[in-house]
């Protein structure tokens, strides 16, 4: 096992059993506890792995969904927005990594925002795309663009906890982040998605 396999293991284990001992955890993904102690000696280890992972892995979805480009001037808005369901696709199999970080305490809940915002200059590609996508009468111009962007995250991390209740499937979660998320913050005037 790799270490990013190792490291998704661990933030399912840690889902399931928030309290576990490295013990525990060495159990529950399957490799002996030396091997685990090897690799990270402490438990605090563990989660500050599973909190660069986290981060790590939040920019390359914005980059792999591309929204530096979305609601660019020669860019069609019907194309731009389909971007951000490929970010949705990229961010919901991190629910684990997300629901991990707040029980430990290494995202603030409280007053900064929702659950999966991790660092306010890591999202900042979407709220730029999303600050564009107002200026072009995609979104709507009387909500805060922070409150447009953070429910986009807020909405991916309830499609993993769907997801894995088995509430929805994994292949439409997605798009039903997606169009729940438009349908809140669309122009009115603008018949979209």
């Amino acid at each position: 096992m790799d270490r990013n396999e190792l490291i998704d293991a661990l933030a399912a284990a840690l889902v399931e059993r928030p309290r576990s001992s490295l013990g525990d955890l060495a159990s529950a993904v399957g490799v002996s506890r030396t091997t685990l102690h090897r690799r990270f000696p402490t438990r605090e280890d563990v989660l500050e792995a599973v909190a660069d992972s986290a981060t790590g892995r939040f920019s390359d979805a914005y980059i792999a969904a591309d929204l530096a480009s979305a609601f660019e001037t020669d860019e069609t808005a019907d194309a731009s927005t389909t971007r951000f369901i490929r970010l949705a696709e990229q961010l919901i199999p991190l629910g684990a990594h997300v629901a991990v970080l707040l029980r430990s305490g290494l995202i603030d809940d409280a007053a900064d925002g929702p659950p999966v915002t991790v660092t306010t200059e890591l999202d900042a590609p979407l709220l730029d795309a999303v600050s564009r996508g107002q200026s072009r009468g995609v979104f709507r111009g009387d909500h805060p663009a922070r409150w447009i962007a953070e429910s986009f995250l807020t909405l991916t991390y309830l499609g993993w906890e769907q997801v894995r209740a088995g509430v929805i499937a994994p292949a439409s979660a997605a798009t039903i982040v997606f169009e729940t998320w438009m349908k809140g913050n669309c122009d009115s005037r603008r018949n979209s998605t």
